[in-house]
């Protein structure tokens, strides 16, 4: 795909750049013994400084592989090209994160860009205290532990839990709920200007779901954080973004501000997903789901990856890829016919 904005040139009047991530031409490979699984294809967008932008899509579109190529935490035999480049907040020169060597990318992790996993909940090591999690943190990046301690009980204090009764637990005296709130205030104890979450609400209950995201957005603004989330769930992730990037077969098919996406998407895909998503007031038989299934990765289909599913695929979808097209000032979509889609793909909400 075309970049959304190319331009490197963007300094605001602070002297940091207006992006704080710029994502170009990434992809990722493995090799196999039926070929090459591509799961990453050419992806190309810009993350802005100071945004929470979500990244959503079906299970297997790429979401997370996305969220790993920032940091190059691909694992072997997984092969990441294409560059992604970080700019510091001070203007200072900036960092291709996938040039990073060994040392200079632990480095870099936790105290520039933070990432909490899917399933980081049962990462905390069984035997070790909070308090050890922490310290031994603090200790790998040569910060002053007492100093990080301190701002440790705050952002735990931030995400509603008492400090003392936590550093003093083990992970298994935590619920789920305390552990995923804990782990968020260990990925911001170094002070980070970016913080990915995979999938933050995924093994929680609905009321402990917007918990979490209550406390993603005023940590946003406490810590003028910039978040990147990534997430399955459209529905919840965008009553917190700026923007939203709708990810299919491991590509960007419509990216723009939230409200532009939510209430007039432009991609077929996108307005599938919206109409999927369950509706409590809505009786069970008006419930829709997208036909078809992702494509494997080692078979994405030619022309636009989503033409074997889409309603509105003529001739020149199987043939070539449509590059995301402008809809709107800073919306985009990749679809030849996306004027066509808002009728021929109503919106439950409309009907």
């Amino acid at each position: 795909m075309a970049s959304q904005n190319a331009d490197r040139s963007g300094v605001g009047a602070t002297g940091a750049h207006e992006n704080v991530l710029e994502i170009r031409n990434a992809s990722v490979g493995f090799a196999m013994g039926r070929g090459t699984s591509k799961v990453l294809d050419d992806v190309s967008i810009d993350v802005h400084r100071g945004e929470v932008i979500g990244i959503v899509g079906e299970s297997g579109s790429g979401k997370s592989m996305l969220a790993d190529s920032v940091l190059d935490a691909i694992d072997p035999p997984g092969q990441l090209t294409g560059e992604i480049t970080y700019y510091p907040p001070d203007g200072g020169e900036p960092i291709v994160t996938n040039e990073l060597d060994e040392e200079e990318m632990r480095r870099f992790r936790w105290e520039h860009i933070s990432m909490v996993v899917q399933g980081a909940m049962d990462s905390f090591n069984p035997t070790l205290s909070l308090q050890s999690h922490f310290e031994e943190t603090l200790e790998a990046h040569d910060h002053d532990v007492d100093e990080g301690m301190v701002r440790a009980r705050s952002l735990l204090e931030d995400v509603h839990l008492d400090p003392e009764r936590i550093l003093n637990s083990y992970p298994h005296e935590l619920s789920g709920g305390m552990k995923q709130r804990a782990l968020i205030a260990l990925s911001l104890v170094l002070d980070p200007e970016v913080l990915i979450m995979d999938e933050p609400t995924a093994a929680l209950d609905l009321l402990m779901q917007q918990s979490i995201l209550k406390l993603l957005s005023d940590l946003k603004e406490k810590y003028n954080l910039t978040i990147m989330m990534v997430t399955h769930d459209l529905s919840h992730v965008a009553r917190i973004a700026d923007r939203l990037a709708v990810m299919y077969a491991f590509d960007v098919l419509e990216i723009g501000p939230t409200e532009d996406i939510v209430d007039d998407p432009a991609h077929p895909y996108t307005r599938g997903l919206l109409n999927s998503i369950p509706d409590v007031h809505a009786p069970l038989e008006s419930m829709e789901s997208i036909v078809g299934t992702s494509p494997d990765p080692l078979n994405v289909p030619e022309g636009c990856s989503y033409h074997p599913r889409c309603e509105i695929a003529k001739d020149e979808c199987t043939l070539e890829n449509p590059p995301l097209e402008r809809v709107a000032d800073e919306h985009r979509a990749a679809c030849f016919y996306w004027e066509e889609s808002r009728e021929a793909i109503p919106l439950k909400k409309q009907q």
